[in-house]
């Protein structure tokens, strides 16, 4: 079973955001991770990886590739390229 995102991020990520949709600007309380786990992967909690969504936006975010793609660009904008070394990690199958 994954492991909750811990409250003090969770609270963290809410903060930074202003408990804000990245993507709408409507009232958010969904944290997104924007690289999710793969099958037997664990998630990975680090703030760079982390944005607040509307439920819609998350929505989208699972099932849109263009959503996702955004919230990739968000990050990039944010923390340089930290999610690009997250994504790599991910697509090299370490855990």
């Amino acid at each position: 079973m994954a492991k909750p995102i811990p409250k003090k991020i969770i609270k963290a990520v809410l903060e930074r955001d202003d408990s804000i949709c990245q993507h709408c600007g409507r009232q958010g309380i969904n944290i997104h991770h924007i690289v999710p786990a793969g099958m037997g992967s664990k998630r990975i909690h680090a703030i760079e990886n982390l944005i607040t969504l509307c439920l819609d936006c998350h929505s989208g975010a699972h099932s849109s590739e263009e959503m996702r793609e955004w919230t990739y660009e968000w990050s990039r904008n944010r923390y340089g390229n930290a999610i690009d070394k997250l994504l790599a990690l991910k697509w090299n199958g370490e855990k």
